[in-house]
């Protein structure tokens, strides 16, 4: 191209292939960065009108990779840091437990099935996101009730193996709106190819300016 063969000319062609590169770099990264806030704010305002508490909306944090300057392969990532320890062992995160959570009958009574994790593993999800087991995933006898100190708490444990609790059971007293992960993430990446090419296209144009064409 005559452009190519000129810039070629004048010495400045490298320095403008690299300013490209530079600039595309710029876009993608600025782009996914955006979409990773869009997702942390959107599960965020979830959180609040679901009438819970803004201090657990804030441990829904969002990070983008690299944490400093630009890249092609610029990454997202959206988290929470909700996680609580749960009497028998392993982790519960809150969030996740408020998007699947499993409502099961017992004893007359409506309960929220946390799975343990030393015990069940969960399965494969959708989206990058795993699926909680729930009670009804197994065949029929595989747990027994066993009832706790609290009236409002019991535990599933293994028929074979009563010594390992396998959910934890707490009674629903009211049940709080759904939060949807899932949707959040579909719209934060919704139409993200076609933002990445108009960013770098208006990126490219600063480019053009600044080497005269």
């Amino acid at each position: 191209m005559a452009w190519e063969l000129s810039m070629a000319l004048r010495g400045e062609l490298q320095k403008f292939l690299d300013a490209e590169v530079k600039a595309g770099k710029r876009a993608v990264t600025t782009v996914i960065r955006r979409r990773v806030n869009r997702l942390k704010n959107d599960l965020r305002r979830q959180i609040r009108r679901a009438g819970l508490s803004e201090r657990l909306g804030k441990t829904v944090r969002g990070d983008t990779y690299p944490r400093r300057g630009t890249s092609l392969d610029a990454a997202g990532r959206v988290y929470s840091k909700a996680l609580v320890k749960n009497r028998p062992g392993g982790v519960v995160d809150l969030i996740q437990v408020l998007d699947r959570r499993t409502i099961i009958q017992a004893r007359g009574h409506e309960f929220l099935a946390i799975a343990n994790p030393k015990v069940v593993q969960p399965g494969p999800g959708t989206r990058g996101f795993p699926k909680a087991r729930s009670p009804k995933d197994f065949p029929d006898g595989t747990f027994q009730f066993r009832p706790t100190r609290k009236a409002n708490v019991g535990l599933l444990v293994k028929t074979n193996d009563p010594t390992k609790v396998a959910f934890i059971l707490v009674r629903l007293v009211r049940q709080k709106k759904r939060i949807n992960i899932e949707r959040a993430y579909n719209l934060a990446i919704r139409g993200i190819d076609d933002d990445i090419v108009t960013q770098w296209e208006r990126a490219e144009k600063q480019v053009m300016v600044r080497f005269n064409f």
